[in-house]
């Protein structure tokens, strides 16, 4: 896949209203198990921080996938 392909593919999954959703609901769920966690269950509460935080980062990815256009459009401006 070209490197236009994955910036239009990134795009395209961040612009998308089922996928936003989806990311919303994981995310919720997980906090939702954070906040429902007693005060003994620090392993788990840990564990539940560590999976929002890798969804935080995957869509981190996409987005910094979805930036590289505008670098991209930039490059060629200097040239």
């Amino acid at each position: 896949m070209s490197k236009k392909e994955q910036i239009s593919q990134a795009k395209s999954l961040l612009e998308n209203d089922f996928f936003k959703e989806e990311i919303k609901k994981i995310r919720q769920l997980y906090l939702e198990q954070i906040a429902n966690t007693s005060h003994e269950q620090i392993e788990e509460r840990e564990d539940l921080y560590r999976m929002v935080r890798a969804v935080e980062k995957v869509i981190s990815h996409f987005e910094s996938l979805a930036m590289d256009i505008k670098i991209e459009e930039k490059k060629w401006r200097i040239f």
